[in-house]
């Protein structure tokens, strides 16, 4: 027989299985990072943002959608970022510098079934904000104690990307509150894809399906 029969189901069933390696592993989480950085920089979400990008992450987690949207996270200016965390504080990785002057960012996908209007909002002591396609949807920006804001934003059905910052101000005096939880209005969260995985089984497939129809054409035998 010719070999692009052997083989010519191959390329398929890699496209499928890095697709669902991309879609479905730890599917409705985030990746979340944390940093510790100086007191300047925790003044508002820009000087997170700010930070965030000129510095390597001090550890990393994983955020679960219901986790954010029932108990959420909440601590103490002078506890620990693990504790913090609750159930996602498991998932926690690297070197836990505690939650005064605490940088949180949680990015992934929003998943929509339909297009319509989508409401968001974040509860957070001290600051926040919500991004979506890069767009900032909710804005709870600012040295405070816990306070709820909302946005909202029409979306088409599809995948949008997804970003949340956090931000915790220094401890001064005695020990204040620090919590966050956060709501998508329906919609599902998942992870942004390993670029490795996919593109590795991405790559293999091409070769093989190029392979295949090189064969066909040249009527190559075994």
């Amino acid at each position: 027989m010719t070999i692009y029969r052997t083989i010519r189901v191959i390329p398929f069933a890699l496209v499928l299985v890095a697709a669902f390696s991309a879609r479905a592993v730890d599917a409705q989480t985030l990746h979340g990072r944390y940093w510790n950085a100086p007191s300047s920089t925790t003044a508002d979400v820009a000087g997170a943002q700010a930070f965030m990008s000129a510095n390597s992450a001090d550890g990393f987690f994983t955020a679960q959608q219901s986790t954010l949207e029932t108990t959420g996270y909440n601590g103490t200016d002078l506890g620990s970022a693990v504790d913090f965390l609750a159930n996602d504080g498991a998932s926690f990785h690297g070197t836990d510098k505690g939650m005064s002057d605490g940088l949180f960012d949680m990015s992934g996908f929003l998943t929509t079934d339909t297009a319509r209007s989508y409401d968001f909002s974040t509860f957070s002591d001290d600051g926040s904000a919500m991004f979506i396609d890069g767009i900032e949807v909710v804005n709870n920006d600012g040295h405070h104690g816990t306070s709820t804001a909302s946005g909202s934003a029409f979306l088409t059905a599809g995948i949008h990307t997804l970003d949340i910052v956090y931000f915790n101000w220094n401890f001064e005096n005695g020990s204040g509150n620090a919590n966050f939880a956060a709501s998508f209005g329906g919609a599902t969260v998942s992870p942004v894809p390993e670029t490795s995985t996919v593109t590795l089984f991405g790559l293999f497939g091409v070769t093989m399906a190029c392979f295949m129809i090189r064969s066909r054409k040249r009527g190559i035998n075994v």
